[in-house]
């Protein structure tokens, strides 16, 4: 690695420890800048409950575990970002330094919090997110029901499946999952400044709104903050973007140590 790449892994590690100093008492907490490559191949179990926040060092397009370049619409040229592939299915995400809150987290098949169900599996991930959109007075919805959107395998945010989070008529938050005899990994993110809106264009597909009042609500968990001393009630919405990045990961961060 050259002396300047090295450089910029380390002060973008450096800030983000010097900005979020939060002691973990129930998950062991790692911060990883890398490059997307690095960071979008981690399969390997860990021996606890365990939450890394993920920081890239490029821009690159990642490819869901089935997908070939041969998705991709006829002009793309390949020079803004590197192609990755991960290790989980589902749709393909942009990431950028600095375009996305991105968590990944481990449970053990011996945790309390692991679910065998694959539906129930990440819900109780998307109920932080969303609880932490509230405290930023985003109104946000989980979805608790079946894959949904026909483009999903293409796009991430182009579909909804369980656990994902609703906002602004729009998935805020994508969560993938792998699975073995260990345990679950959860992949999730959440896009900062649209960072995923030029995805449509170069897909040749058309952006997937989501209408929550017309779906059925035996499938939407859609609650208020109901902490008094926290609630969004009143106050200025927060815009997800990336001045507000650590923020948002400490609200995150915070809400997941009481679990």
């Amino acid at each position: 690695m050259s002396r300047e790449k090295s450089g910029n892994r380390l002060f973008l590690l450096k800030t983000v420890l010097e900005y979020i100093p939060l002691p973990m008492t129930n998950f062991r907490l790692i911060y990883e800048s890398d490059y997307a490559e690095v960071l979008a191949a981690r399969v390997a179990p860990m021996p606890k409950r365990t939450v890394f926040v993920c920081n890239p060092l490029d821009s690159a397009l990642v490819l869901g575990s089935s997908q070939s370049t041969e998705v991709l619409s006829a002009d793309f040229s390949g020079e803004r970002f590197r192609i990755v592939k991960r290790r989980s299915g589902g749709g393909a995400v942009a990431v950028s330094p600095l375009a996305q809150v991105w968590i990944d987290i481990f449970i053990p098949c011996d945790d309390p919090l692991y679910e065998s169900d694959i539906l129930k599996s990440p819900v109780w991930v998307g109920k932080l997110y969303a609880k932490t959109l509230n405290l930023l007075a985003v109104e946000s919805c989980v979805y608790t029901g079946r894959l949904i959107g026909e483009d999903s395998r293409l796009i991430c945010f182009a579909g909804l499946g369980p656990g994902e989070v609703v906002a602004d008529d729009g998935k805020a938050v994508g969560i993938s999952q792998r699975r073995n005899k260990d345990g679950t990994w959860f992949y999730t993110m959440l896009p900062l400044d649209a960072s995923q809106e030029y995805l449509w264009d170069l897909f040749g597909k058309k952006k997937l709104n989501i209408d929550c009042g017309a779906m059925d609500k035996n499938i939407l968990i859609c609650e208020s903050n109901k902490d008094p001393d926290r609630n969004s009630g009143g106050r200025e919405k927060t815009p997800l973007t990336a001045k507000n990045k650590l923020k948002i990961e400490k609200i995150f961060l915070e809400l997941l140590c009481a679990v």
